[in-house]
């Protein structure tokens, strides 16, 4: 009987650290949400992804050109990557590319300082 109540408390008092480390997280002001759009060439991005990336990497898919995150408050590089299907490789399946070029992903130029909700657009070109 003791050790079921023993079992029964420990149970408890980690249910209840779990919901104050989630209530913590999302009610001190830590993360916004951003949204956003993605173009191309003037051409909505069709499936990608985003990343905002500072001590930690938050990622969202784009669909149809638009996408939405929950970002950590705070300046962060953004990268964007996307491919397409191009023909077929040597190996007899799909090849896919990828299309955006690297100033906005490996080699990034962009940059977003996120200090509330915020919605964004990044207008891609080659």
């Amino acid at each position: 009987m003791i050790n079921g109540r023993l079992k029964l408390v420990w149970a408890s008092l980690f249910v209840a650290a779990a919901m104050l480390t989630f209530i913590g997280c999302g009610s001190g002001g830590d993360t916004s949400e951003v949204k956003g759009s993605v173009t191309f060439d003037g051409q909505p991005v069709p499936e990608g992804q985003v990343l905002f990336e500072s001590t930690t990497v938050v990622g969202a898919e784009i669909k149809n050109g638009a996408f939405t995150a929950q970002v950590p408050n705070g300046k962060h590089k953004v990268r964007i990557t996307a491919s397409r299907e191009e023909g077929i490789a040597p190996d007899g399946l799909p090849n896919f590319v990828m299309y955006i070029p690297k100033k906005y992903n490996e080699q990034t130029t962009l940059e977003e300082d996120v200090t509330g909700p915020k919605e964004v657009k990044y207008d891609l070109t080659k």
